[in-house]
């Protein structure tokens, strides 16, 4: 396993900031919520472009056009990986899941950014619920990653 991207991640994280409150009750317009599928598009198109500082603006206006759209959340924390903010994925995704417990997305990403910080316990809880909510070969993979790591710091006293 390459521990490359945990090095570097723990050298230089993104910084850890509390996780915003979201209103779960608001009401969205009908025209905000088609506005916001309008920068989810555009979020999506620039992702697949590897553009991922402006998918990642483009889920940023998505969600304040939406703000209760836990896979607006889910996919903006997918961005922050590709940009090496795991803190900020986990943030987002922990909105999301706030939004909607059940978001094998937000579990997938959010145990993607954990493994990068070397959370392995972290990381494999959210993968297992992941893949038991909606079966994801890549949650898979990524959970046969990080459970020697779990298994391994299992009964260590620190």
């Amino acid at each position: 396993m390459d521990n490359t991207s945990i090095v570097l991640t723990r050298l230089n994280p993104d910084p850890e900031e509390p996780i915003p409150d979201v209103a779960t009750e608001q009401e969205v317009s009908e025209e905000n919520v088609d506005k916001s599928n309008d920068k989810k598009r555009e979020a999506i198109h620039a992702y697949n472009d590897a553009k991922y500082e402006e998918a990642v603006n483009a889920y940023t206006e998505a969600i304040s056009l939406n703000p209760i759209s836990a896979l607006l959340y889910a996919k903006r924390g997918q961005a922050y990986l590709q940009l090496s903010k795991p803190n900020a994925c986990i943030r987002d995704c922990t909105v999301a899941l706030k939004i909607n417990p059940d978001s094998a997305a937000a579990y997938k990403f959010r145990g993607r950014a954990y493994r990068l910080l070397g959370k392995w316990e972290e990381a494999a809880r959210d993968l297992r619920n992941a893949c038991k909510i909606d079966f994801d070969e890549q949650a898979d993979e990524w959970l046969k990653e990080v459970t020697p790591n779990v298994k391994r710091f299992e009964g260590c006293q620190f």
